[in-house]
């Protein structure tokens, strides 16, 4: 008998600070791994709405301006009776917030740089993303409410 397939749909932000010049990582409670800031997407909420509603869930982030979309992370997760195939949706986003407020879901944050950052994260695909970060910020030196 054939398993069925769930997909279940992401949004999530690597989070740059404009007045620390540090990005965000949180630590999961349950896997201990080092993420940026995620979530499932909601009924009919678009990547935004998820991205706001996560960052203020997470982390008690509430000055948040979302910019590109930085690409996809697709991966297949097997269980007993089930696959799941998840897919998250990164964007870039930036804050002037520095007071974080976590979430039962996360045991720690860290503001971190550029290059810690890349070492923490444990998973290729999500390196890659986030190496479009610093593109990000280099071509895009203008102002925002957030600067």
């Amino acid at each position: 008998m054939e398993k069925p397939i769930v997909i279940e749909e992401s949004a999530g932000i690597f989070l740059y600070n404009t007045k620390t010049k540090l990005f965000l990582l949180m630590k999961r409670k349950d896997t201990n791994i080092w993420e940026g800031l995620k979530g499932h997407i909601d009924g009919r909420e678009n990547h935004q709405e998820t991205i706001k509603r996560e960052a203020l869930e997470e982390a008690g982030i509430k000055k948040i301006l979302i910019g590109k979309k930085l690409g996809i992370v697709e991966f297949k997760l097997e269980k007993e009776n089930i696959i799941k195939m998840r897919r998250i949706y990164y964007y870039f986003a930036k804050t002037s917030q520095i007071d974080v407020i976590l979430s039962d879901e996360h045991s720690d944050y860290k503001w971190l740089t550029y290059e810690t950052i890349l070492e923490m994260l444990p998973f290729q695909a999500t390196k890659e993303i986030f190496t479009k970060t610093k593109e990000e910020i280099i071509s895009k030196q203008r102002n925002s409410p957030y600067d």
